[in-house]
């Protein structure tokens, strides 16, 4: 697409740089550089509103797409909330999972498409709680698009993860369970089952070369 006249470049910087993409005006028939960025996505979201602000330039045509989204809402989250690391971190492997959307026009995705990356981890065999935190950002990221007026309608809460189901629940002992563990105490280990029982200890596996 070409851009207007005036609105500035983008360019790539050669060799191994933390911010190796520079968003450069011209001035006085010179390149001058205003700023720095590590990704692309995040320069080009710099250009746009740079030149909204300074030239009321706008890139006609222009959709914004889910990872121009997810980098419009990403600071702006954290200036109001303050997550922490962790946070941060889970909210960059739910975006991992969205990768398929990312440079989709966000006006144009609906319950489908996001449902489609859902059913697509339950059939990968990933956990309830990795679904539930790509839900989440889901949330999160068209509470803020409809904030902003990019979108007029939310589906996070339509969309389904299934039930929570335990990998390897657990089971507790009935009275009578027990009971008949002490009437059968002839039988070898029935007395380590009780000793673990009585006493809270947790078996320990320890690889068998330990053992020789």
């Amino acid at each position: 697409m070409r851009k207007p006249n005036g609105y500035g470049s983008i360019k790539k910087l050669s060799g191994r740089r933390r911010r190796p993409f520079v968003f450069v005006v011209s001035e006085h028939g010179r390149q001058k550089p205003v700023e720095y960025f590590a990704t692309q996505v995040e320069v080009e979201i710099f250009a746009a509103d740079y030149n909204k602000i300074h030239h009321r330039h706008s890139l006609p045509g222009h959709s914004i797409t889910l990872i121009e989204l997810y980098h419009r809402w990403l600071p702006a989250h954290i200036a109001d909330t303050g997550p922490s690391q962790s946070s941060l971190g889970s909210y960059k492997n739910a975006f991992r999972h969205l990768s398929d959307l990312h440079y989709e026009s966000v006006t144009k995705l609906h319950y489908t498409d996001y449902q489609r990356i859902l059913d697509g981890m339950k059939r990968r065999g990933l956990s309830y709680s990795s679904l539930k935190k790509v839900r989440s950002l889901i949330s999160l990221l068209e509470k803020y698009a409809l904030k902003t007026e990019i979108i007029t309608k939310s589906y996070a809460q339509l969309l389904s993860i299934g039930r929570n189901k335990p990998v390897r629940p657990h089971h507790t002992f009935s009275r009578q369970k027990i009971n008949r563990l002490w009437k059968s105490m002839d039988y070898p280990g029935v007395d380590s089952v009780l000793i673990l029982l009585y006493t809270g200890m947790r078996l320990c596996l320890f690889p068998s070369h330990l053992h020789r």
